[in-house]
């Protein structure tokens, strides 16, 4: 695994490549959806500087990053579970993706490749216990049997965003708008909610973030959300997390060695994840592949 490449930053929200190995991942169900920027004018919002169609006050050189995309576009609610608020800037060859919605989503470049993406830590989730959840997923590497992945997109070009995270998408040539294809993930679902109150659970009880972070824990816990769906793929949703951070399961193992094996305090642990859980959002089973614009 080459991690040189993978662009993590804990503490700054940052949305993670996902990489496996060498190979591209074929995260999830069969879903993707073009986002464009090429919103006709007067669809973007944007009072602060007036009509934007004025193509003479555009800026002669494309965007960099999605720090300066304040232009809404009409958000994208293909999916049920997935929402994208969409933001552009005056040149239109950005895309600031946040995901709203109560799933997870992969996102991957489209436009034969004149789109890039790249991460958005001005728009993403600050706090430990999200940013920890999500390295785990991306350590973790994610099942490539699914359907639905394009061949041939680069490895770093693979995005996870969970509820609450951003992605930006850009291009180099002016006129040339930014596409993206993405899709809802049930599995990645499953493991950044499942890590994600472990992870918050550890914090409470005195774990530090740095120790969490060097530990296997919470990845032994999303590789058993993997396992568990892949098993189990009816499995009624409380049941589901209990199999997959319940007494016996390698997860607790590794959450109760964090904890100086104090049973007592491991159960503890469960206990408050699982109320957590209970009211985390019902898991969608995967899509068929369709394909939209952002834009209607």
């Amino acid at each position: 695994m080459n991690w040189a490449r993978l662009r993590l930053s804990v503490g700054t929200g940052w949305v993670m490549p996902v990489w496996r190995r060498g190979t591209p991942l074929a995260i999830a169900s069969a879903f993707a959806v073009i986002a464009t920027a090429c919103a006709p004018a007067d669809e973007i919002v944007d009072s602060s500087k007036g009509d934007s169609s004025a193509l003479g006050s555009l800026p002669a050189a494309p965007a960099t990053s999605c720090s300066l995309s304040d232009q809404r576009l009409p958000t994208a609610t293909d999916l049920p579970g997935i929402t994208f608020a969409l933001r552009t800037d005056p040149t239109r060859t950005s895309l600031l993706m946040k995901n709203t919605g109560e799933l997870t989503a992969i996102v991957i470049p489209a436009g034969e490749g004149t789109t890039r993406l790249e991460t958005a830590p001005y728009a993403n989730p600050e706090d430990a216990a999200s940013t920890l959840a999500l390295e785990a997923i991306v350590k973790s590497g994610v099942s490539t049997q699914l359907p639905g992945m394009p061949a041939g997109v680069p490895l770093d070009q693979v995005f996870v965003v969970p509820p609450g995270w951003a992605v930006c998408a850009l291009t180099d040539q002016l006129g040339v708008p930014p596409r993206t294809q993405y899709l809802r993930d049930k599995v990645s679902s499953a493991k950044y909610f499942a890590a994600q109150q472990l992870a918050s659970q550890l914090i409470i009880s005195r774990v530090t973030p740095q120790r969490v972070k060097t530990s296997r824990a919470l990845v032994s816990c999303v590789e058993g959300s993997a396992s568990m769906l892949e098993t189990y793929q009816d499995q009624q949703h409380l049941d589901l997390y209990s199999s997959i951070i319940g007494t016996g399961t390698n997860c607790r193992a590794a959450y109760k060695g964090l904890l100086g094996n104090d049973e007592q305090a491991a159960s503890k642990v469960e206990s408050r994840a699982m109320q957590w859980l209970a009211k985390s959002p019902k898991l969608l089973k995967t899509t068929k592949f369709v394909v939209a614009i952002a834009h209607r």
